[in-house]
């Protein structure tokens, strides 16, 4: 083996000895990362939507007037943080696809997406991204580009190992999103995750103040006994978010933020997994890397574990 190792060391570059297993595996364990992500992406989704159908059905007002804040942080924060999970995405499918020696789609709608986000901004009127996590997100899907029209898979692999100071960009942004962040966004106070479970904390409550009024349990008891158990439902899902929630008179107590903290740790374990990726991706004897994997895969698990809520 030791020989073998230096005969790599030796020749690497040059007739192929280098490690592509060690990429592939990299690739597909950030696509259970972004996986993880994407899928807590939808829930909180569905979760706004069905939160604002309950306060419509409640307060007996047209279905669209709810939906509206849903609508602006979707096409805010919510626009940015999806485009960012999904370059990243992009980018561990296309290196397990030409490490494993396959083909790979090119997405068009990475194309430009960076500067069509420069344009996002929160409701203060602050930019969400500056120029230079725009350029780290164009630069790569052009890396993307360029490794699907490589000749060699080595060369591919290469092209994409090269963008690794843009992915650890990208994966800061991410992260940001989740929780407070010393390099986040200028202009941001706090994570837009935060910001969204407050928001729908603060629509469970009035809808559950409404619900306790004498006047609309006389009015309509079975409907009103439906409605708050749908309201405690969404009370349930939330709690485990970070939402706050107190009785009248009393002070609201933050609950444990395990989703957004398990999210963070598992892209942390990304950033460090990254750190060794851009040393050991071509590497013949990569175990510190699959070391950095194994430490991701078991934070990847946890995270999804805290958005199935088990």
């Amino acid at each position: 083996m030791a020989i073998r190792v230096l005969m790599c060391a030796l020749l690497l570059g040059l007739s192929g000895c280098a490690d592509f297993k060690v990429a592939a595996e990299f690739g597909r364990q950030t696509t259970k990362m972004t996986g993880v992500v994407k899928d807590e992406f939808a829930q909180m989704e569905a979760q706004c939507r069905a939160q604002a159908e309950l306060v419509a059905k409640t307060a007996d007002i047209p279905d669209d007037a709810p939906l509206d804040d849903c609508k602006r942080y979707q096409a805010a924060q919510g626009a940015l943080a999806a485009a960012t999970v999904e370059v990243l995405d992009n980018y561990a499918r296309a290196l397990a696809a030409v490490a494993d020696g396959e083909t790979f789609d090119l997405s068009p709608d990475l194309d430009g997406l960076g500067g069509r986000l420069d344009g996002l901004k929160d409701r203060a009127g602050n930019p969400l991204i500056d120029a230079r996590e725009s350029n780290a997100i164009d630069k790569l899907a052009v890396a993307l580009a360029d490794a699907w029209a490589a000749k060699r898979r080595e060369d591919a692999v290469r092209r994409l190992v090269a963008e690794v100071p843009d992915l650890a960009l990208t994966g800061r942004v991410l992260k940001s999103y989740f929780v407070e962040t010393a390099d986040a966004p200028a202009g941001r106070s706090k994570a837009p995750y935060t910001n969204l479970v407050a928001i729908a904390g603060s629509s469970v409550r009035s809808t559950e103040a409404l619900l306790a009024s004498p006047a609309m349990r006389r009015a309509e008891p079975i409907r009103t006994y439906e409605l708050r158990q749908e309201a405690e439902r969404r009370e349930a899902f939330l709690r485990a978010r970070g939402a706050q929630f107190g009785r009248p008179g009393e002070v609201p107590v933050a609950r444990d933020q395990l989703v957004q903290t398990r999210i963070a740790d598992a892209i942390d374990a990304w950033l460090a997994a990254l750190d060794r990726f851009s040393a050991d991706a071509l590497s013949a004897d990569p175990k510190a890397l699959y070391d950095q994997l194994k430490l991701l895969g078991s934070k990847t698990l946890a995270a999804r574990k805290a958005v199935a809520g088990l």
